[in-house]
């Protein structure tokens, strides 16, 4: 198989976990929104760790910078791991990230 047709094959892989992992995101927390792509990284063979972050309208943003901006929302981060070959989640969890 030509190189090219590899490296297409490993992005179309990726794309498709990607995806998955947004639908599973959303489909339990449909209140979601801007859900953004922050990592990607093989964590060992056939699994992909996927971090997503989004803003959740149900939970407030705290701290002194969104208190003097007035921020409403607080963005969150969620780490998913993806299997290649069925494109299903393995598990999800919380991500923190300092801020």
């Amino acid at each position: 198989m030509p190189t090219g047709t590899l490296a297409k094959d490993a992005n179309r892989q990726l794309k498709d976990a990607v995806v998955s992992a947004q639908a599973f995101l959303t489909d339990l927390y449909p209140a979601v929104q801007d859900v953004r792509l922050e990592e990607v990284e093989s964590d060992r063979a056939g699994v992909l760790a996927i971090t997503l972050s989004f803003l959740d309208f149900n939970t407030p943003a705290t701290g002194t910078m969104a208190d003097l901006l007035g921020a409403r929302l607080r963005r969150q981060f969620k780490r998913f791991e993806v299997d290649l070959k069925t494109k299903k989640i393995r598990s999800m969890k919380i991500r923190f990230v300092d801020h």
